[in-house]
């Protein structure tokens, strides 16, 4: 048991890996595979001791991102994080950079809208595949730092080796048939190795809540593989009380290893994505100096992505009535077009509390141009019909609704006017929220989107007539929380509408 979780908190599971290594003894290697599985489920972490990497490797990680960090400001911006939100590799400032998903962290409202406009204090260098063409990565020179490029290189695919094992091991552990379901999706070339320096901040502007380390946040990916140092400060939701966090203490040599929010979705709720955060570390370990700074952190993410093209769908074994998710629901992860907003920090406070909002530079996602899925419509909707009754009638009423409202938001927004007057946000029992101006009353709603790429989130934009706007029981879809949905064919109708009119998405219904 890691010290510091109190018995009576939640316990982060201990799963010791050594026994997986012995592939000659299929037995210990099944209750290991279990014993990750049951942490998943119950937790969504789990330490992982006696991996396959060695303390030496680690050792030398942790060797290199003080190097990297300790470099004068010039010599790290010579491989600037690209502008935009598509590229997420290179540097990144402090300040740059900040998580704005708001969590379930009480009914605070108050200390919600101010956590927004808290700036993280860290800096940031985010490597990937050196074949992913879509997300290039930004190296600093060789004769900047003569050697981090090649040891960085093959960190990465020697933490994607530890990766594989995990994926391997809870596909036995949840008794797929075939023990690579989840490693075939996966290639090893989306995923992100994050490089993390926090930096010292004065204790009261942590403790006044005037500066953050990192809010509370779930991970987009499959998996999440954590190395610490052991200043700490990693906190982890307990599960059965929301709103209370308990210290991830740091284990040396351990992994800490994440359940993401795909994998959740792959395996229909089973597995657990558990908020987390990182705050201040333990008291004893607070304060450096008489000034009251905290300790420096350094930890070292790496985010386990399938591959833009797989398809995430429930395993099927998760798929019975008693198992209501999105088991009728299958998407392909490659993201299309998708239009961005810019917001001051003023406007995302206002957002409702439950809106989630890109985590990298202030932006949220809005849907996109009816024009970008006019195509799909003409063959797409003649193959639902015939799967799914009833679709053809809304899919036709949202198609004459839906055209201009991405213009109408963006004007709406850019005005200016989003006082209480103009723009009433208002939350309804169904967990979206109205947005009033006096030419029409836009309908909002927020939901996980189905895509790999750059770990995104956003906030869905439609726009609803009195003579659309009440579909009765059957608006499932105009609900965030998807996965509650009751045992009806409306999961399927609803998150397919929903997925292609805001993303542009490619879907299909399951049969």
């Amino acid at each position: 048991m890691p010290p510091g979780n109190g018995s009576a908190s939640m316990a982060i599971p201990v799963v010791d890996f050594s026994s997986w290594k012995n592939t000659q003894d299929e037995a210990s290697r099944l209750r290991t595979a279990h014993e990750l599985v049951k942490a998943c489920q119950t937790v969504g972490f789990v330490y992982i001791i006696n991996h396959s990497l060695p303390k030496s490797v680690l050792d030398e990680a942790f060797d290199w991102v003080k190097r990297l960090f300790n470099l004068p400001e010039e010599e790290k911006m010579r491989a600037p994080h690209p502008e935009g939100w598509a590229v997420h590799r290179g540097y990144s400032w402090p300040g740059l950079e900040k998580v704005s998903q708001t969590m379930s962290t009480g009914n605070d409202e108050e200390a919600k809208r101010k956590l927004r406009e808290v700036p993280d204090v860290k800096e940031v260098y985010d490597i990937g595949s050196d074949e992913n063409t879509e997300q290039p990565n930004q190296w600093i020179p060789d004769e900047a730092l003569p050697g981090f490029r090649t040891f960085m290189i093959k960190f990465y695919w020697e933490c994607w080796a530890v990766g594989e094992e995990l994926l391997r091991a809870l596909a036995i552990g949840l008794n797929l048939e075939d023990d690579s379901y989840l490693v075939d999706k996966h290639s090893g070339h989306g995923n992100q190795l994050r490089l993390l320096h926090y930096l010292p901040v004065p204790a009261e502007d942590l403790e006044k809540e005037r500066t953050t380390r990192c809010p509370a946040h779930t991970d987009w990916s499959s998996l999440t593989m954590l190395f610490q140092d052991d200043c700490g400060g990693l906190e982890v939701e307990d599960v059965s009380r929301p709103g209370t966090f308990v210290p991830a203490t740091p284990l040396k040599n351990a992994i800490v290893v994440n359940v993401g929010d795909l994998l959740q979705m792959w395996s229909n709720d089973q597995l657990r994505s558990t908020n987390h955060r990182v705050r201040m570390p333990p008291l004893a370990d607070r304060y450096e100096g008489p000034d009251r700074m905290t300790r420096e952190r350094f930890s070292i993410p790496y985010f386990i992505s399938p591959d833009p093209t797989s398809v995430i769908e429930c395993i099927p074994s998760f798929t019975s009535q008693q198992q209501i998710g999105i088991a009728k629901a299958q998407v392909t992860t490659k993201q299309k077009a998708i239009r961005l907003l810019d917001l001051t920090s003023s406007e995302m406070s206002s957002l409702p509390k439950d809106t989630p909002v890109y985590e990298g530079v202030g932006k949220m996602f809005v849907g996109v141009p009816m024009s970008t899925v006019d195509k799909r419509l003409v063959a797409e909707k003649a193959e639902l019909k015939s799967d799914v009754s009833g679709l053809e009638k809304k899919l036709s009423s949202l198609e004459m609704t839906h055209k201009n409202s991405m213009e109408h938001y963006e004007r709406f927004v850019k005005s200016g006017e989003r006082g209480t007057d103009e723009a009433l946000f208002n939350r309804t029992k169904k967990g979206m929220f109205r947005m009033k101006d006096e030419d029409s009353e836009l309908y909002c709603y927020s939901c996980k989107p189905v895509t790999v790429q750059n770990t995104l989130h956003r906030l869905d934009i439609q726009r609803f007539p009195d003579s659309v706007r009440n579909f009765g029981s059957e608006t499932y879809w105009l609900d965030q929380s998807l996965r509650q949905r009751s045992a009806t064919l409306m999961t399927s109708e609803c998150h397919w509408s929903l997925v292609m009119f805001t993303s542009g998405i490619q879907t299909r219904c399951m049969p």
